[in-house]
């Protein structure tokens, strides 16, 4: 029994060192856990932007690389041709019936207007 006595004091000491280091790895264990929540709670907080909410009007813009196709498209032809001096309608814009959409250069055809009615003026009167 003695030697029961003469132990106590050392298995005590082992015990209060086995307890001792357990407290410390707790300590060290909650130390980590609160170091890597903290980080992952900045980081969630610099993924979010919050902003106050504000009414007005919505605003879209769009951007797109491709080509575009008229729905239907029209084959125009001219009974004249000419070089063309002016065009009076844009791209794809609606025509009425009777609306001019371009004008011919008429040189061309007022000089042979011009020469038409020479030709005649040289011939008449007919000679009998």
């Amino acid at each position: 029994m003695s030697q029961l006595r003469a132990n106590a004091p050392a298995a005590r000491r082992k015990l209060f060192q086995r307890l001792t280091l357990a407290a410390v790895a707790i300590v060290l264990v909650a130390a980590a856990l609160w170091v890597w929540n903290g980080r992952k709670a900045a980081s969630s907080e610099a993924a979010l932007r919050t902003a106050p909410v504000e009414r007005g009007d919505i605003r879209v813009a769009l951007s797109a690389t491709g080509t575009l196709s008229a729905i239907s498209t029209v084959t125009v032809g001219s009974q004249v041709s000419g070089q063309v001096t002016r065009i009076l309608v844009d791209f794809n814009s609606q025509v009425k019936q009777g609306q001019v959409p371009a004008r011919i250069d008429a040189s061309t055809y007022e000089a042979q207007i011009q020469q038409g009615n020479a030709q005649v003026e040289a011939r008449w009167p007919p000679s009998r």
